[in-house]
């Protein structure tokens, strides 16, 4: 098994969902938004002006990453059958 896989499994997965679901709900302060999800959004090519409010309207890192976007953005296709494929292994 390659080194890097065996590390990935040998995380405490659990405790790190916890972790980040607590933190998730956390007020961040208004003049904070901004900042801390634009560094997100930075850092993970998410696009600021796809979102259907501003940003300092998001209380919590989660309803932010949970937000909703614009009304036609991203269609789905309107075609009988979808099929969604991320990677190949």
């Amino acid at each position: 098994m390659h080194w890097s896989i065996e590390w990935y499994t040998t995380l405490p997965w659990n405790i790190l969902s916890r972790f980040y679901g607590y933190y998730s709900k956390i007020p961040i302060p208004r003049p904070l938004r901004r900042i801390v999800y634009g560094i997100y959004a930075w850092k993970n090519n998410a696009k600021q002006e796809e979102a259907e409010k501003p940003f300092e309207e998001y209380p919590t890192f989660g309803e932010w990453f949970n937000r909703k976007l614009k009304p036609g953005l991203r269609p789905i296709s309107n075609a009988p059958v979808v099929s969604f494929r991320f990677y190949e292994l």
